[in-house]
């Protein structure tokens, strides 16, 4: 008997039309081949095997894990590399077929090899995403609200704007307009940090309905914790930077 795979957080992109949304709220992602491979893994029912020459990788979105040899700053350095989408092989996999595929190509290293989905999803996205510019399409102006947290400490990349856009968007839904005017000098970062997140499977959305249903959400009374929790993250955020 194998190695049992390591459960971890699920990858909650099934069956919930996120990025469907995002991709008619932001159409340039549309065009960006890093998206158009999770869209392939999502209608292959979420569990693949990537191959790319010599180097596998094994993706359970419903168990919310990614295995392979390579560190995500190796993966990212993959998606420099010109035609490589060309060179990348699926397979769609049955959910019998994931653990024995998976110890086919890992063997005892598989629970070192896995990798918590959302993180390797946000990093590579990051990276596919940043020289891309993104413009939002008001009609199709969406709330955001996350479902969890970013795990910025694990992150190789995070910034003050990222948690400060978190914070908002875990207290209410937000509409990406809204944060846009909320944070002018950063539009384009906004509507990347909306990204990362739906793609990483931690944000839920659903159509902004008009500037009125957005100001709706926004104005949520303030409670005293409330309060006392947006003081706790300003103050913490001056200390970081």
């Amino acid at each position: 008997v194998g190695p049992a795979l390591v459960p971890t957080t699920t990858y909650t992109h099934i069956g919930n039309g996120a990025l469907d949304q995002l991709e008619q709220a932001v159409p340039t992602l549309q065009a960006c081949d890093w998206v158009r491979l999770v869209r392939q893994s999502l209608q292959a029912q979420g569990r693949s095997r990537f191959e790319l020459g010599p180097t596998a990788f094994v993706v359970d979105m419903h168990a919310g894990w990614l295995a392979s040899a390579l560190p995500i700053s190796a993966m990212q350095k993959m998606w420099q590399t010109p035609q490589m989408m060309s060179s990348l092989r699926m397979q769609a996999l049955a959910q019998e077929q994931v653990q024995a595929i998976a110890l086919r190509d890992f063997g005892e290293r598989l629970g070192k090899l896995q990798k918590p989905l959302d993180m390797v999803v946000w990093e590579l996205s990051r990276e596919a995403l940043k020289s891309l510019q993104l413009q939002l399409q008001l009609e199709h102006d969406l709330l955001l609200r996350l479902r969890r947290y970013p795990n910025f400490t694990h992150l190789g990349h995070s910034s003050a704007l990222h948690m400060q856009l978190a914070a908002l968007c875990a207290a209410a839904p937000r509409s990406l307009r809204q944060l846009q005017k909320l944070f002018a000098h950063a539009e384009q970062e906004v509507l990347r940090f909306a990204a990362l997140c739906v793609l990483s499977g931690l944000a839920f959305v659903t159509p902004a309905a008009g500037f009125a249903s957005a100001a709706a959400a926004a104005a949520l009374p303030v409670t005293p914790e409330t309060k006392a929790k947006q003081n706790f993250l300003s103050a913490f955020l001056r200390k970081l930077f």
